[in-house]
């Protein structure tokens, strides 16, 4: 007896897989393969799903391990910077206006002033960092932080945004969800580079199921309601597959320059407000981040 799978194609069209099973009889003296045919085809969806979701939330598991360990070491440096900053206060003190010993406390400071920042983002990517909590209106910000981007990019690329008056606000942090689409408007740009090419903001109110939730962040138990979904697209080279994996990882970036801090930065605001993020993206296809944030009910 031997088994053995293969995909079958119905007189619809539709391609069922299917799992054959076959013994050899004897029959009234003739020798005989009797088969046995199952339909597997809902057993081999179901199988692939699992391992989907089964890799989707080890992913999430190892960010959340990450987001940990960032932010230990997040709040250590914090400390240490603290003794840095006091001591090059005093040397500023000290120093003559105008010296080289002043000139080089001074870039001390500016360079303990970036180790803070790197700081700051290593705590949103944990989730943990500085929140102020308001209803925030979000495509007032979004107004703001595409007016100020526009100035910055090349001429070559169109921004287009597509948003309703009538939104629901969101609970939130405004510095952090301005970062938030700072970073992803200011990547789709960078994408593009100086090629022509546009990049799409869009937002929309919408009705989310626990399914729908739950493929964008398997890790949590999102309720099922009236959300924000907020999608940025741009029309730019996009990713492979392996690059889409490590997206968020913090440090990971494809720039020649960069920290790589910023997409996990926005990772973890967005996991810190309880949201959802997900991208999608091939190469020669451009990228598309959707985010979603749970609105506020009026």
């Amino acid at each position: 007896q031997n088994g053995f799978e293969f995909p079958h194609r119905l007189a619809s069209g539709e391609v069922r897989t299917v799992e054959v099973h076959s013994s050899p009889i004897v029959a009234n003296g003739r020798k005989l393969l009797f088969s046995v045919i199952h339909d597997i085809t809902k057993r081999k969806q179901a199988e692939e799903d699992r391992r989907h979701l089964e890799s989707q939330l080890q992913h999430s598991q190892k960010l959340e391990s990450l987001g940990v360990l960032a932010s230990g070491l997040a709040h250590d440096f914090n400390n240490l910077l603290v003794g840095i900053y006091g001591n090059l206060d005093f040397a500023l003190l000290e120093a003559k206006s105008g010296s080289s010993l002043h000139a080089y406390v001074a870039n001390a400071m500016t360079a303990a002033e970036r180790a803070a920042n790197l700081i700051d983002q290593m705590l949103a990517y944990a989730g943990k960092g500085k929140t102020g909590i308001e209803d925030v209106d979000l495509k007032t910000v979004t107004q703001e932080m595409a007016s100020l981007l526009k100035s910055s990019v090349s001429k070559k690329t169109t921004l287009r945004l597509h948003m309703p008056d009538d939104l629901l606000p969101m609970r939130g942090d405004p510095t952090q969800i301005s970062q938030i689409i700072m970073n992803l408007l200011t990547n789709a740009a960078q994408a593009i580079g100086e090629e022509p090419g546009d990049v799409s903001l869009q937002i929309e109110q919408v009705t989310c199921d626990r399914a729908q939730l739950a493929e964008m962040r398997p890790d949590a138990d999102l309720p099922a309601g009236t959300y924000l979904r907020l999608r940025v697209s741009d029309t730019g080279p996009g990713m492979t597959q392996d690059a889409l994996k490590r997206i968020f990882d913090p440090f990971y970036t494809t720039k020649a320059t960069g920290t790589g801090l910023g997409l996990s930065a926005v990772h973890g605001i967005v996991r810190g407000h309880h949201g959802a993020i997900s991208v999608d993206s091939e190469p020669g296809r451009g990228t598309r981040f959707t985010v979603v944030f749970p609105a506020v009910l009026q």
